[in-house]
């Protein structure tokens, strides 16, 4: 599916699932904090009650122990006093824990001064001390009924209505979350709804935008292989059918496409054995006329008369020219096997020279050899190497009837990517060997360097055009490439780049 589709469809998805899972973390988070802070404010609450009602019960036995020894004289109703405070005590000091508020503190502050104030009134009691009775009962009526009690039945009812307001918060934050649940689970389920309505319209618009190029396509087929209907309706069944009619189509498209292709490749063939059969025509018929003329001259002297020393080397030129020709329609035609094996490219090149050296002599030509100090050991056909090199060398000669200078370097170093090659023991580093011929001529003509290594493709009046076509097919079954190009300071320049090693894959292919 196209990924602008896909973006179209699951962004929304995403968006709304992002939206949903935020939601959800937000209302966990929240109703945690709830419950945390509730918990802790009814514990505290619990825990104040606690500490009220124990300090409330501790007061009230004070009272009724006091009370007792006014009304019975006992005093062992007053040997408990000590610990009833001291239960009122650690009271205290549990609520003074449990306070967070400003009216707590007051109110135990308030408790505190009762409890102080009636320890030391009560301690000031002997009981030896006949108006020790009347003592008790100021203290009673002063300092536990009028200063102590109160305080902390205010700090009970505190205490009760604390915890009755944190529990009626608690209940309303329950039902606050429940709203909220409630809400995140229609919203849930109203933008899955709209998210599935988006995700329908956005594949109904694709079907519909995939509906057009089938339809484009359709009408294209219909000029190559006839009428083909398109179903109106754009559902997914129906374009699945047209895409598999489609694809039938285009099948038989690709057939009859082959079968134009291959009376093409007829046509063309016909047309090479028709050029080639020109070609023969001409160069066979260009040495035959002068060797007819020679014979006529000869018969027209009666006959009898010997043929002159420059008429036979005339002949024997010709004849040459006729057995050079018929030698490249041969290796056109038949490209001869290869035989591959080590060899010294430097040294190959020296006796090219060497071969042409006369030639160039007599033309006037300088030839400009640049070579490595030490061997070139490449791997390849050494026949067919020295033929590319004295093919390249000799069409240079050509351009040079009176004079000038040809080049021959050979040079080593690393070839392009992609290209297996090794320097060989003992030589000059890298992994490509490149030749390179030039010369001081006209150059080539405009126009003609891209088609230069095209058959029957020459420069020459009298050339066939096969020479460098077939120097290239050399050079490509040796995995390597040639060019040609014009030099800025004048000529044309041809260059050979050859791996200096075989590659494995051409090494399997013409084993």
């Amino acid at each position: 599916m196209n990924s602008r589709v896909m973006v179209r469809l699951t962004a929304p998805i995403f968006v709304l699932s992002g939206l949903l899972l935020a939601s959800g973390a937000f209302t966990a988070w929240y109703a945690r904090r709830i419950q945390t802070e509730t918990s802790a404010d009814l514990e505290r609450c619990v825990g104040l009650l606690g500490a009220a009602g124990r300090l409330s019960a501790s007061a009230d036995e004070v009272q009724v122990r006091l009370t007792q020894f006014l009304i019975s004289g006992d005093l062992a109703s007053l040997e408990v006093v000590p610990t009833l405070e001291s239960e009122v005590e650690r009271s205290v000091e549990e609520a003074a824990r449990r306070a967070s508020l400003q009216e707590e503190y007051d109110l135990i502050a308030s408790i505190r001064g009762g409890c102080e104030a009636f320890r030391k009134q009560l301690a000031l009691i002997s009981r030896d001390d006949p108006e020790a009775p009347r003592a008790v009962r100021a203290v009673l009526e002063r300092h536990v009924v009028l200063n102590l009690i109160p305080p902390v039945n205010r700090f009970l009812d505190h205490a009760r209505q604390l915890l009755e307001t944190t529990s009626a918060s608690h209940l309303q934050a329950s039902r606050r979350m429940e709203i909220a649940l409630l809400v995140l689970g229609i919203c849930g389920a109203a933008a899955g709804v709209l998210a599935g309505y988006g995700v329908s319209r956005i594949l109904r618009r694709s079907i519909v935008e995939l509906s057009i190029p089938i339809r484009d396509a359709a009408g294209k087929l219909n000029e190559v292989v006839g009428p083909f209907k398109v179903p109106g309706k754009e559902d997914p069944p129906e374009l699945e059918r047209s895409l598999r009619e489609i694809a039938g189509r285009v099948g038989e498209a690709v057939e009859k496409l082959h079968r134009t292709q291959a009376e093409a490749l007829r046509a063309d063939q016909m047309a090479a054995v028709g050029q080639l059969a020109a070609g023969i025509a001409h160069e066979i018929l260009n040495p035959l006329t002068a060797i007819k003329i020679i014979v006529q001259a000869a018969l027209e002297r009666g006959g009898s008369a010997s043929v002159g020393g420059r008429d036979l080397e005339v002949i024997h030129g010709e004849i040459l020219r006729l057995e050079d020709s018929i030698r490249n329609f041969l290796n056109f035609a038949r490209p001869p096997t290869l035989d591959f094996r080590p060899f010294d490219a430097r040294a190959a090149l020296e006796e090219t020279i060497a071969l042409v050296s006369k030639k160039a002599a007599r033309q006037g030509v300088r030839l400009v050899p640049r070579l490595p100090e030490g061997p070139v050991t490449i791997q390849g056909d050494p026949a067919q190497i020295r033929q590319v090199m004295l093919n390249l060398i000799l069409n240079a000669l050509d351009e040079l009837p009176a004079g000038g200078e040809i080049g021959a370097e050979l040079e080593v170093g690393p070839g392009p990517s992609g290209v297996v090659g090794s320097p060989a023991p003992g030589g000059p580093g890298g992994d490509r060997l490149t030749i390179r011929i030039w010369d001081t001529g006209r150059g080539l003509p405009a126009g003609l360097s891209d088609r230069i290594f095209e058959p029957f493709v020459s420069t020459k009046e009298t050339g066939s055009g096969l020479g460098l076509s077939i120097s290239k097919r050399i050079v490509e079954s040796h995995g390597g490439e040639i060019s040609a190009a014009n030099r800025p300071e004048g000529g044309a320049e041809f260059t050979v780049r050859l791996p200096l090693r075989r590659q494995v894959e051409t090494a399997a292919g013409r084993s």
